[in-house]
């Protein structure tokens, strides 16, 4: 077919008989250029066939896949010497059906055999989901009758204040801290905790999923309202992959977090929608938007202090943006079309945590901590004109390795700061967000890191209390 240009970056692409080619411009700034291409079905573009880095200005490629006559959804990111997206393009290329080679006859049998294929699909497709939603039902009728059966100890590591110390510092000598703990944790929420994700694994939703194992229960996930689409969409969805987090030192705040996993291209509207209706002033970012592997989340706000960007009815603005050595913090001025107030939100990016990894210091991520509540202080408590609770918006890549680790280390300083708290347990709190999101602190190394920070803020504490004892004396 004839190419066809895009404004931004001026992708230009052609599909000839087995072959795709591509070209587009390359701005002075661009470091590399993130090259995806997705083949379309009847509903949506949901398979990748192409997903790579490129620092040319071309691309060809020759597959058998590019002889049928379908759209194929090719996506083209400008990336810049900090990673950030800077410019975007998209094109759909599809065969002319002259280039397909059908003829009437060909058609038949292929409608006859599609037909056939279809029939034969279907009632296996049947089979199969009766037997899997049949092993999902005893699966969360087991869990629950597990959660009867096990003692309460099971549920619990509970260590007093005053033995944290000597607990941590004995686990740190082993060659392998906490491993026992964590695969006990493991195989108690594999036990326990078996709850629907119907929602998520609807077709509908799927490609709003970063990662296909990661997804919110239906019972916490957190609802945009109204629903939206997203590209290849024909109907409306509700549907984030984010979750309710509660607080384990308060029952009453059901909502003291929502963690979820960082936006791509088609959610961003729908991420600042969320932000928008739960009135969300806070936001912790533990990722990179590019790491090692890959992209890890879409640079979901403008770049420059001073720039816009609209995303549906919200319109959001840069005006302030202060650099630490491992952090970032952005204000932004958020409004929307039909409210004539504007709120404030301020982003804190962590810079420095690697995927499935810890931070190289405890100091680092308390200090994060600390820096979120006083924060939170400023930008909601100053601004609060009712009750309604704002949660703080935690997000990572797939919103459980490193937002589980941060909202689990903010949760058990909270407990330490709580002079009516006698005792902590790491290892129910991390039980009760997994409730919540499941992998919430993915691994062993996470898992272990929680405890370190513990006991660095343990240390950190006595030194303050002594210190104020002797000016006491």
């Amino acid at each position: 077919m004839d190419w066809q240009p895009d404004d931004e970056l001026k992708l230009l692409g052609k599909i000839t008989d087995l072959t795709l080619d591509l070209e587009w411009t390359k701005p002075g700034d661009i470091q590399y250029f993130h090259l995806t291409i997705d083949k379309c079905g009847a509903r949506d573009c949901s398979t990748t066939v192409i997903n790579t880095n490129i620092t040319d200005t071309s691309f060809g490629h020759t597959n058998l896949i590019f002889q049928d006559c379908t759209v194929f959804d090719v996506r083209l990111a400008g990336v810049n010497n900090y990673g950030h997206t800077i410019y975007r393009s998209e094109l759909r290329l599809k065969k002319s059906f002259t280039e397909c080679h059908l003829t009437p006859e060909t058609l038949l049998g292929v409608g006859l055999s599609i037909l056939c294929i279809v029939l034969l699909g279907g009632i296996i497709g049947l089979y199969l989901y009766q037997r899997k939603y049949q092993s999902q039902g005893l699966s969360r009728v087991r869990s629950r009758i597990y959660q009867r059966l096990y003692s309460q100890e099971r549920f619990q590591v509970v260590l007093k204040k005053d033995s944290i110390s000597e607990y941590i510092n004995a686990q740190l000598l082993t060659q392998n801290p906490f491993e026992q703990e964590f695969l006990r944790l493991e195989r108690l929420c594999e036990d326990t905790i078996q709850r629907k994700t119907m929602v998520a694994e609807l077709p509908i939703n799927k490609k709003r999923n970063r990662y296909n194992d990661i997804v919110p229960f239906d019972s916490t996930r957190v609802r945009i309202i109204p629903p939206y689409k997203i590209s290849g969409d024909i109907e409306h969805s509700d549907y984030i992959n984010a979750s309710f987090i509660s607080d384990i030192c308060d029952n009453k705040t059901s909502r003291k977090y929502i963690a979820a996993q960082g936006p791509g291209d088609d959610t961003t509207p729908a991420f600042w929608a969320m932000i928008w209706q739960y009135d969300v002033r806070v936001i912790v970012m533990l990722t990179a938007v590019v790491e090692s592997c890959g992209v890890k989340c879409n640079a979901y706000w403008p770049q420059d202090i001073g720039q816009s960007k609209r995303f549906g009815e919200l319109r959001v603005q840069l005006f302030d943006h202060q650099e630490a050595p491992t952090y970032v913090v952005r204000k932004f001025d958020v409004a929307h079309d039909s409210v004539p107030e504007s709120r404030v939100i301020v982003q804190i990016q962590y810079i420095m945590w690697p995927d499935r990894t810890v931070p190289h210091s405890c100091e680092e991520l308390i200090q994060l901590v600390q820096l979120t509540r006083v924060s939170y202080k400023e930008f909601v408590h100053k601004n609060r004109k009712n009750d309604r609770s704002s949660p703080i918006l935690v997000h990572c890549s797939a919103g459980v390795g490193r937002s589980g680790t941060y909202i689990c280390v903010d949760q058990v300083m909270s407990m330490l700061d709580n002079n009516k708290t006698t005792a902590l347990d790491v290892f129910n709190t991390v039980y009760q967000l997994r409730k919540d999101r499941r992998y919430m602190v993915q691994t062993r190394e996470q898992y272990a890191y929680v405890y370190r920070c513990l006991l660095y803020y343990v240390n950190q504490v006595n030194q303050k209390n002594n210190q104020s004892n002797a000016y006491d004396v």
